[in-house]
């Protein structure tokens, strides 16, 4: 335990963690690697934010009674503007509704 955080004894300890055994080689990932583990994670990013969206809907329906029910992509699309159709509700689903299509293409992701 150091009781001083310096350069010098930062320094030392490492020597320490090499001398001992504690180091273990890392290889440096390739460019081609680094870029399939970056489309991965925004793949992952933008699925969770389609499914926060769908959700937010839901939560917006479910005060005035109204479920969408479980699942999603275009059956849920349809769902949501059936139950939302010439309703007060109508403009704000479909905002909502517009940025969902915007992160999954839906081919009935025309306005109403």
């Amino acid at each position: 335990m150091q009781l001083n955080k310096t350069d010098r004894n930062d320094a030392r300890g490492l020597a320490q963690i090499v001398r001992t055994g504690w180091y273990r080689e890392v290889a440096v990932k390739s460019v081609d690697s680094q870029l399939v583990r970056s489309m991965l994670t925004t793949r992952v990013q933008l699925v969770r934010m389609r499914v926060d969206l769908a959700n937010q809907i839901r939560g917006v329906l479910k005060p005035f009674g109204l479920v969408a029910g479980k699942g999603g992509g275009r059956a849920f699309v349809e769902r949501v503007r059936s139950l939302v159709a010439g309703g007060p509700l109508a403009p704000v689903a479909e905002v909502l509704l517009g940025r969902v299509c915007k992160l999954k293409t839906f081919r009935v992701c025309d306005p109403i």
